[in-house]
């Protein structure tokens, strides 16, 4: 098993193909923070290797190498690695809780009834998931998006802004996606139409990279003056 970086994509982002158990993922769907299914099986491993970062983590189980996505880790579910590797220095007794003093963007919750897990470097800034196939609404590894802040991958942490006082980034996955309140002065919150179907942080309007689909944050009239 190997994962491979073959070139950039349109971002500029590492794209990596995922060979698992023989199946290559197409570089057109690699990191793009969309999870893709394998085998039937929504386990995001077109998003593993991107950039060089590790979303995620490689373990063994029954003999075999598999992938195991950022969501799935400190879930105390106990049958994804041989070693419990996914589920090591995680709080699972319940017993931790916040001081005064730490950093809150250091641990979260999935959910209220779940106890406080640290966010690691390779659960931090993932791609967020579909809760449900047909459904637009969709989840990552902390239930407040508290792991979408603080990436390693610049081609990730888009954003820059201090975040309860600390310099910090916002991902892009969770820009412009009415997921407001993570910089200190509400930077994140200025958002734009650049079509009907692509609203889009201001500060991505007109920077020399399509960052929608349909590329009109790149082609808008208001990006004709920076291209004379």
């Amino acid at each position: 098993d190997s994962e491979q970086c073959f070139g950039l994509n349109d971002t500029g982002a590492c794209k990596d193909f995922g060979i698992i158990d023989g199946q290559e993922i197409s570089d057109n769907d690699t990191c793009d923070l969309m999870c893709r299914n394998t085998y039937n099986q929504n386990n995001c491993v077109d998003e593993s290797m991107c950039n060089g970062f590790q979303y995620g983590l490689y373990c063994e189980k029954d003999g075999r190498q598999v992938y195991i996505k950022p969501t799935r880790i400190c879930d105390e579910n106990d049958g994804e690695c041989d070693n419990l590797r996914d589920e090591t220095n995680c709080f699972r007794d319940g017993t931790k809780q916040l001081s005064v003093k730490e950093d809150p963007y250091k641990y979260c919750r999935l959910t209220l009834d779940m106890p406080l897990r640290p966010i690691f470097n390779f659960t931090r800034c993932g791609p967020l998931e579909k809760k449900a196939r047909y459904s637009d609404e969709e989840f990552s590894f902390c239930g407040g998006y508290e792991d979408q802040t603080n990436c390693s991958d610049p081609w990730r942490g888009v954003l820059q802004c201090n975040i309860r006082g600390y310099p910090s980034t916002v991902s892009l996955a969770v820009l412009c996606k009415n997921l407001w309140g993570f910089c200190d002065d509400g930077l994140d919150e200025m958002c734009e139409a650049a079509s009907h179907s692509c609203y889009i942080h201001k500060h991505l309007m007109c920077n020399g990279v399509s960052d929608c689909e349909d590329g009109s944050d790149e082609s808008d009239r208001r990006c004709q003056p920076l291209l004379q």
